[in-house]
């Protein structure tokens, strides 16, 4: 309870900080500024004095989510107030699933900040005092309230759990992982083996797994709730109970009229092309090698308003003009995150971009451009094109050559087909890339043995192999035996910011 009675308040802007600091102290705030940078926080906020009460730290806009996210590890009883010219939803939205209690405009005053400083202690000091009362008979009442019938609820996209008392756990993004996993399972029993296949390769070792669960029961016990995990020994782990997600309360649409709804909103924005920054956010997919059950490469994924995915097949259906600068826009912003990754942080991985083979001939001029000045990002980069067999335009290749020769690794998708021999006969492919169905529906020994050949064929021309689409345990142990070199999808890891991959990347090196 060391740091119960401070608040953090992260700025992204040092003059802003120092006024801040100045009308603090005239408010009769007892306030400490770091301005030492986040990679020397955690000892500097280890000396803070007992009696300051706001503690002012500068960070750069970029790292925001990253620092927070740390921050709520390092003191976990602190507020954070994270002041920013943030104006995205979407970007709101990930600072405080990274651990901010409020997200408040550069422009805000010191006395709103101070209010905001009481309004949490006087949350802060209420809960505890309501948790002193009831700790007498919360036990009873879970007791009787948990049976196999009553489920833990997951909310909020898995990042809260719900237990049958009521009681909202919040969950990390380790911990969403290793829940999900559990919810995925059909008998609620997960080997240690399976454990070591999420996480994005951060989770290396069976210690890594025990400590990481051993976590998350002491913080459900924090909150009185006896978490349903069990260890079988020599094994794995058991959830004892179910877990079911919550149902959607808003208007339900089908997955065409959902496409349909995007497409709309997409051409609307590209009218005003000074909102298109606003409205567009990457995401990253973590690749997994099975070989080793490591991280190797990220697909990154580009997301309209922080929650739609701009798939490469809806893509093509917009008017070329519109898909072209959308992907101008999104591999830039790529090409500077992957060049901050290196240059500040020492880090890099493969990254790959998945777009339609028909729209390269109008993005290659500008591609060639843009990769011409990010020759070192150009090298990491993996392009993914999506094209049927059944079209016999091969211009893709002559388009492709000038960016082979910057570095650029050239993949092909496809549905799960056989590949052509001219398709398999195409020098430059680095490797062939395959999707399951989006179904539901367990995997069809068809689709299974038609896998198997196309990885076969792929393998004896030198290919590598990709399988996407693996949301389940089974989908995974299906890829590992048609010989797939990697594999991509829900089960590994949902999708991640940019500082989701950073911490990734930073956990790989560390080993």
């Amino acid at each position: 309870m060391k740091y119960a009675r401070k608040v953090v308040v992260v700025v992204d802007d040092a003059n802003q900080c120092q006024n801040m600091g100045k009308e603090l102290g005239l408010l009769g705030a007892s306030v400490q500024t770091l301005l030492q940078g986040p990679s020397v926080f955690r000892t500097a906020l280890e000396n803070i004095d007992a009696a300051v009460e706001i503690i002012l730290l500068v960070c750069e806009r970029a790292h925001l989510a990253l620092v927070v996210a740390n921050l709520r590890s390092i003191v976990p009883q602190s507020g954070i107030v994270v002041l920013s010219q943030v104006e995205s939803e979407a970007q709101r939205t990930e600072l405080l699933f990274a651990g901010a209690d409020a997200v408040l405009p550069m422009h805000t005053s010191a006395a709103e900040v101070v209010a905001t400083k009481h309004a949490l202690r006087r949350r802060a000091e209420r809960f505890l005092s309501h948790t002193a009362e009831m700790s007498g008979t919360v036990a009873e009442q879970q007791t009787a309230s948990f049976n196999a019938d009553t489920p833990w609820i997951l909310q909020d996209k898995g990042w809260s759990m719900v237990a049958p008392s009521g009681v909202v756990l919040e969950l990390t993004y380790g911990e969403k992982q290793l829940i999900e996993l559990f919810s995925h399972s059909h008998d609620g029993r997960v080997s240690r083996e399976d454990f070591l296949q999420i996480k994005s390769g951060a989770l290396q070792s069976k210690r890594a797994v025990d400590s990481l669960i051993s976590r998350l029961k002491r913080k459900a016990a924090q909150l009185k709730l006896d978490l349903p995990i069990r260890s079988v020994h020599g094994w794995g782990y058991s959830f004892a109970g179910r877990i079911s997600r919550e149902e959607r309360s808003f208007e339900t649409l089908t997955a065409l009229e959902e496409q349909t709804r995007l497409l709309q909103h997409i051409e609307s924005a590209w009218q005003d092309k000074d909102t298109i920054d606003g409205h567009l956010s990457l995401q990253f997919q973590s690749r997994i090698q099975l070989k080793d059950a490591i991280q190797q490469g990220v697909e990154m994924q580009l997301y309209w308003d922080g929650s739609q995915r701009i798939h490469s097949a809806l893509l093509e259906q917009l008017d070329k003009t519109v898909a072209v600068g959308l992907l101008e826009r999104s591999i830039q912003m790529l090409c500077a995150d992957m060049r901050e990754w290196q240059q500040v942080y020492r880090l890099s991985t493969p990254v790959q971009l998945s777009i339609p083979a028909s729209i390269l001939p109008e993005l290659q001029p500008s591609l060639l451009r843009l990769l011409s000045f990010y020759v070192s990002e150009a090298r990491n980069l993996e392009l993914v094109l999506r094209h049927t067999e059944a079209d016999p335009d091969l211009t893709w290749i002559t388009l492709c050559a000038p960016l082979r020769a910057l570095g650029v690794s050239i993949w092909l998708e496809h549905d799960v087909s056989i590949p052509s021999p001219q398709t398999l006969g195409v020098d430059m492919l680095e490797g062939l890339r395959f999707c399951y169905p989006d179904d539901e529906q367990p995997l069809a020994d068809q689709v299974q043995q038609t896998l198997l050949h196309a990885c076969t064929l792929a393998t004896e021309h030198g290919l590598k192999t990709i399988v996407g689409n693996v949301w389940n345990k089974a989908r995974r142990d299906a890829a590992v035996r048609v010989g797939a070199t990697y594999v991509q999808g829900e089960f590994l890891g949902s999708p991640m910011s940019r500082d989701g991959v950073l911490l990734g990347l930073a956990s790989i090196e560390s080993l």
